[in-house]
Formats: structure tokens, sequence, C-alpha cells
């Protein structure tokens, strides 16, 4: 129904929308002059150009990569997809959705960080004072937020190709001596 007077009415909707559309149209079904003279009007835009989207999905995340600052780049032996990190370096979580995002919050290792980027690409640095070992850090991204608002979160502990990430901050030792 709408609401209105003279030459200026207008009309809202508060549906539940329950699936994408593209290009929202609008219809006017009848309108009437003083004179009892009507008219209809369909549209898909208002007078300087402006439409409508509804966006329910959610975002998903489409790549996700983890590097690291350590100087030896080296992996664990035991396990050549975990990276090896220790006390001073840093750990960046690196991430694509497959539409753009309004903002996201990462977790690496239970420390929250907002995730800088823009469009599709983000990422999230943490140079924390690691100050114990951690068989596989965990990477959580607590939420993603596309620009109509939907929202998602994401765990993990590796990332596309299951690269995965230990924290050693234990000293080698010399075991025997001879």
């Amino acid at each position: 129904t709408a609401t209105g007077s003279g030459t200026f009415w207008s009309a809202t909707t508060s549906n539940s929308f329950s699936s994408d559309v593209e290009n929202v149209s609008f219809e006017v079904t009848e309108f009437k002059d003083l004179s009892g003279n009507t008219n209809t009007d369909t549209t898909t835009t208002d007078s300087v150009g402006i439409s409508v989207r509804i966006d329910v999905t959610p975002p998903e995340i489409s790549t996700r990569t983890i590097t690291r600052s350590n100087e030896l780049g080296q992996s664990d032996p035991e396990e050549t997809s975990k990276l090896l990190v220790k006390d001073g370096d840093t750990i960046t979580y690196e991430f694509t959705t497959d539409e753009e995002l309004y903002s996201a919050t990462v977790k690496i290792n239970g420390e929250e960080i907002t995730a800088t980027g823009s469009g599709t690409s983000w990422s999230a640095t943490t140079s924390n004072s690691f100050s114990s070992d951690v068989e596989n850090v965990s990477f959580e991204v607590t939420e993603f937020k596309d620009l109509s608002g939907n929202t998602n979160t994401d765990t993990t502990t590796t990332d596309s190709v299951g690269t995965s990430v230990r924290i050693d901050v234990t000293p080698p030792e010399i075991s025997t001596r001879t």
C-alpha cells in the first residue's frame, strides 16, 4: 500500500527475502490523478538510475595462504607442509573471498586481529610474543561481512594447499657429548 499525498507517494516493504535478486523491479500497478485518469509504471531504477539488488548469500572464503617471516625459511622435518616459526617471527594469514567484503576479523592462535584489505583480498598478521610451543597454530576468521551485511565464519589450521604452522620456542640442546 502506498502512502502520501499530492505528487509525492512512497511504498515500503519489510518482506523477509529468502533468495538473491539481481535487479528488484518496482511496479506501480495503478495511479490516478484528481480527474480519474489512470496509468501504470514498471521500472528497476529510480529517477537517477539507482537500482536495488537483494543479497542474502553469505560470503565464502575461496583461497587461504599462510606465510611467516622466519629467516631460515625451514619446514618441520617430520611434516614438510608445516612451517616453523620462533618467538619474534610474524605469521600472516591471507585469504580471498567469492565477493567483496566490508570487514573481516581474524584470530591467529587466539589473538584477535582486524584484517586489512579491500574487495576480495584480505590479510591479518601477528607478531605476538610466542612464549610456548604450539603444534598447530589455529586460524579463525571470526567474522567476515559482505557489502550487504551478510556474515560468515571460517576456522582452519591449514591454508588452501595444506600448509600449517608450528611455533617452536624451545632452544636446541646437546643430547650427547663424546
